[in-house]
């Protein structure tokens, strides 16, 4: 990671024996550009292979870059290594977490598929996620049966949470029932009180008699239901509730 402090251990052979020398360990494109160094760590040469540990803190920015390592004994290099393999400092890490919601309701949703870049993850029943992700750009997507997915693009900075919240849209919900107008209300009090009145009876509203309707709003319901009494008997119409 970048900034991270590494020491390397280096597996050197120096002749003669007992020689006063220094290593340097430096990390960079080519052998004549130092990016960062260990400094000049000295040693007494045993003739043999010999482990050297080398400490160096890493680039602060990510990328790849080849090692090198220089010997020196009174102050003139004499050995020169190439490490095996370049040196790979990757970015550093960062998080993000966040919430789903409904569209419709904005209420959370469990179980969706949170995918980044191949990373899989599913929301909790509260509908949260979570990843921790090296720093860079990703695409993020959103999806689960029956919602339209959703897919958005993830900045991750290193040591930072990030929040992200969503929202996907699902079934919509009915529409609401209609709302009767004045003009309907009056319609059907009107074919009420024709049809009622050809049968021998008087309609009226909000008044009872002995041979006169009592109607009563049902207000429980939407498509309110008319209650009419008519002496002893009640009868429930399933009309337009209106007198």
């Amino acid at each position: 990671m970048p900034g991270e402090s590494k020491t390397a251990i280096a597996p050197i052979v120096a002749k003669p024996a007992g020689m006063s020398c220094e290593a340097e360990l430096f990390l960079g494109p080519d052998e004549s550009t130092k990016v960062v160094s260990s400094g000049r760590v000295p040693f007494v040469s045993t003739g043999a292979s010999q482990n050297v540990r080398l400490p160096i803190t890493m680039p602060s920015s990510p990328g790849t870059l080849k090692g090198y390592i220089d010997i020196f004994a009174a102050g003139m290099r004499f050995l020169a290594y190439k490490t095996v393999e370049d040196i790979a400092v990757a970015p550093g890490l960062g998080s993000v977490s966040g919430l789903v919601r409904d569209f419709y309701t904005g209420n959370p949703i469990s179980n969706v598929r949170v995918e980044v870049d191949g990373l899989v993850a599913y929301t909790t029943t509260n509908g949260r996620f979570a990843f921790i992700l090296r720093e860079g750009t990703y695409t993020i997507t959103f999806a689960k049966t029956g919602y339209t997915t959703v897919t958005d693009v993830l900045w991750i900075t290193a040591g930072r949470e990030e929040t992200l919240s969503t929202s996907m849209k699902g079934p919509e919900p009915p529409p609401p029932p209609p709302e009767h107008s004045p003009e309907d209300e009056a319609l059907v009090a009107l074919f009420m009180k024709t049809f009622y009145e050809t049968h021998g009876h008087t309609f009226t509203c909000g008044e009872s008699g002995e041979d006169e309707f009592n109607c009563v709003l049902d207000t429980a319901s939407l498509w309110k239901t008319k209650s009419c009494q008519f002496g002893e008997s009640t009868w429930g119409l399933p009309l337009y509730p209106y007198c």
